[in-house]
């Protein structure tokens, strides 16, 4: 029966320099550079199933007369086409 060879033992010191710098980068973000990072990996139908939730709502439209005929155009644009702004459409 033939056995793997074995790893080889970890340094201590080497472990504790990768800690040290580790928490030097973490903390040297400040508050405003940190990010939640998640625990463990999620799947691919729990990160779709979450990101089917995100929608765009469709914008409410209103109804304006320009040059005698009715358009629905944007609320936020209603004013601008009120007073003769044109705009490519």
């Amino acid at each position: 029966m033939s056995h793997r060879p074995r790893r080889p033992a970890l340094d201590p010191d080497a472990c504790a320099v990768a800690r040290y710098t580790t928490a030097i980068v973490s903390t040297t973000k400040g508050a405003a550079g940190q990010m939640a990072v998640p625990k463990r990996k999620m799947s691919r139908s729990n990160t779709r199933s979450r990101r089917s939730q995100w929608k765009a709502e469709p914008t409410t439209l209103q109804t304006v007369r320009v040059q005698g005929r009715e358009i629905q155009v944007p609320r936020r644009l209603a004013k601008a086409y009120q007073k003769g702004l044109e705009f490519a459409d």
